[in-house]
């Protein structure tokens, strides 16, 4: 009996686990592949047309895709530990205030990259023309998808609160959706339509518009079960504590991709053949990359939950499955990943050099991949729901601009090893990352994040309630004047902004 009481503990612990780990994976899993789907379909439109949108999926990631996903980690750090503290009407507040400062950060993440094309004349022409036809077609592709990352902002943060209350059903099928609408847009627009470019850069666009009007169609329907309040004036107040934690996570997400980015420049110093191979080999890092994230929610919303609720006991047990469910899941991927290296690089291309290129070096990508997803596990996931942002940041900062940056310069430009070289770099950000995780858990007391997590959810909440006691005293006119005063400037703000950039890069 006592046995069949612990199988049932486990099996309930991780259908728990599971039920926000798979929609979020699967959302991740359907945003990320997009790009890759994209990256199908413009292989069928011949090799430097390949590279091209694979350069502009990865320059998004680096300018805007990595920014805003560091950045929501602020909910992390907030939501769950106020849902677990019965407080529900609060998490919308921070849900707004997230929104508004991410949009503020995506404008000028926006601006900056339809200037990216200055980053792109680092890379070397080759003879035959290649590169500057790669250049072009990334360049055009950015900018007709620049909408792409306040589309993905919102549908991102809404996400996530839908499944810290419990709502993950809307989750599944939006993401569904997504991919659905997707393929059929870039089959008709692409295939049978020829608009090429255009086409795929419509069907990225368009299919985000749709997974949007999903997600406000059912925000409506069930507004009165998920807690929501309008916005006033008092989400633009007391802003410093969420800023600085939200930037610290945003430029941990950004340090960690450059290191990719890095590489995709570097890798132009190669032939066509290591190009689209890097390519492929970059959308496969990122499908393990959504995995991991399903396990990184998990993780931030059942830990972050446990603290607001006080419960030590809890917390570590989350904690410990969280770490194992992300083992378990990195090891399937890297034999699945394996198994079917053919079959992927396929989907791509019909060049079999790109076949054997990627087949020789997807064992480097698997050591990459194991690494970086139980590490960000711990990292963005449980070290996340506790708030400390800022020491994941700094400990990615020295692992990889003091050690792995040198290596990958070092295998690049000192050794004959190609491709394969570039990536044993990444192999040793991927280890050490690792190691540092595995020391942050174990100098980590419970106890006392507890009592942070309180505190800063309390001067949240008394900062929420200051804020509203202001806007008591007033008039009500006074209050709607000036709620729609805030919104207004801080539109005003961030389209001057967003055109400002948008022109110089015109010139």
């Amino acid at each position: 009996l006592k046995a069949m009481e612990t199988f049932k503990n486990i099996v309930t612990t991780e259908v728990e686990f599971l039920r926000i780990s798979i929609p979020m994976s699967l959302l991740k899993i359907c945003q990320l592949i997009i790009p890759f789907l994209t990256m199908v379909f413009a292989g069928s439109l011949g090799t430097e047309v390949l590279a091209g949108v694979g350069l502009a999926n990865t320059s998004y990631n680096l300018g805007i895709f990595f920014q805003k996903m560091g950045y929501l980690s602020v909910i992390d750090a907030y939501g769950p530990a106020i849902y677990g503290s019965g407080n529900k009407s609060q998490l919308s507040n921070v849900i707004i205030k997230t929104l508004l400062q991410g949009f503020v950060l995506c404008t000028v993440c926006t601006g900056i990259l339809l200037n990216w094309s200055h980053i792109f004349k680092l890379i070397p022409m080759h003879e035959d023309g290649s590169s500057e036809a790669i250049i072009s077609t990334a360049i055009l592709y950015i900018r007709l998808t620049a909408v792409n990352g306040f589309l993905d902002l919102f549908l991102s943060a809404t996400k996530k609160y839908f499944m810290i209350q419990n709502h993950g059903a809307v989750v599944n099928i939006s993401s569904i959706v997504l991919v659905v609408v997707h393929i059929i847009a870039c089959e008709i627009l692409v295939q049978k339509l020829g608009f090429g470019i255009y086409g795929l850069a419509a069907a990225s666009v368009g299919s985000r518009f749709v997974d949007m009007a999903i997600q406000l169609t059912y925000f409506f329907v069930k507004r009165q079960s998920l807690h929501w309040v309008l916005p006033d004036a008092s989400v633009f107040l007391h802003w410093g504590e969420m800023v600085k934690l939200g930037l610290f996570a945003a430029l941990s997400m950004v340090a960690e991709a450059m290191l990719y980015e890095i590489i995709t420049i570097l890798v132009q110093f190669k032939s066509l053949v290591e190009i689209a191979s890097w390519v492929i080999t970059i959308n496969v890092l990122s499908i393990g990359f959504a995995c991991s994230f399903g396990m990184i929610c998990s993780a931030a919303i059942l830990v972050g939950i446990a603290l607001g609720e006080r419960d030590k006991t809890k917390t570590k047990k989350w904690i410990k499955v969280s770490i194992i469910n992300a083992i378990i899941q990195a090891l399937a991927f890297v034999l699945i990943a394996t198994c079917f290296s053919t079959k992927i690089a396929s989907l791509f291309t019909e060049n079999t050099e790109v076949w054997e290129t990627f087949k020789s070096t997807i064992w480097i990508a698997n050591i990459i991949t194991f690494g970086d997803q139980a590490a960000s596990v711990v990292c963005r996931g449980v070290l996340g729901a506790m708030g400390r942002q800022k020491i994941v940041t700094i400990i990615i900062l020295i692992i990889g601009y003091t050690v792995t940056v040198p290596c990958i310069f070092g295998f690049a430009f000192g050794t004959s090893l190609g491709l394969e070289g570039l990536m044993y770099g990444l192999v040793t950000y991927s280890a050490l990352y690792l190691v540092a995780s595995i020391i942050l858990l174990m100098r980590t007391d419970v106890s006392h994040e507890i009592q942070s997590t309180i505190n800063r959810i309390n001067d949240e909440g008394s900062n929420e309630l200051e804020s509203y006691s202001r806007l008591i005293e007033q008039p009500d006119a006074s209050v709607k004047r000036k709620s729609i005063i805030s919104y207004l400037i801080i539109l005003l703000i961030s389209l001057v902004t967003l055109g400002v950039l948008a022109w110089v890069s015109c010139l």
